[in-house]
């Protein structure tokens, strides 16, 4: 048998996210709209309309850098929000999840070239316990053909989300 298991460490932009609870989970599923049946009333088809994608994790160093700019990208300090109407597309980053040397951690690195936080709420304790902070990280999509570093809109060609290497 072959066992996969080994640590990631993470770099949001370039910056390390530091030590993370129980690693990362990447969580991704179609968006398909159903095509029922009036005879048979049950799913006869689907169209597929695309791929929602995020990685979650709790981040458990809030003074990293990078964790600073993942969990606040809408100003340069920390409680202000820059302007307002901004797409978010503006304010993502390149994720990147490399495998800790000498395990069998597969694949190699996670590359999310398009990522952000999301609307799911940041929650932060401040108490005498170690500050954790649960994370829900967005990979938006981005056009295949034009590359990662596109305007944000998918052509008719498709789009790209994530890579592994």
């Amino acid at each position: 048998m072959v066992y996969i298991a080994g640590a990631y460490n993470a770099t949001y932009g370039g910056l390390s996210l530091g030590v993370v609870d129980d690693g990362f989970e990447l969580d991704y599923g179609a968006e398909i709209e159903d095509i029922m049946g009036d005879n048979f009333r049950s799913r006869q088809d689907g169209v597929f309309q695309g791929i929602e994608a995020s990685v979650s994790c709790v981040l458990n160093e809030p003074s990293k850098a990078g964790v600073l700019s993942l969990i606040w990208p809408y100003g340069a300090t920390l409680g202000t929000t820059g302007a307002i109407g901004r797409l978010m597309t503006t304010m993502d980053n390149i994720l990147i999840l490399t495998a800790c040397a000498g395990t069998t951690a597969s694949p190699s690195t996670i590359t999310i070239p398009r990522a952000v936080i999301w609307t799911d709420r940041v929650v932060t304790q401040f108490a005498s316990a170690q500050r954790k902070i649960p994370v829900v990280i967005a990979a938006l999509p981005y056009d295949t053909a034009a590359g990662a570093n596109s305007s944000g809109l998918i052509g008719c060609g498709g789009a790209s989300l994530f890579t592994f290497a």
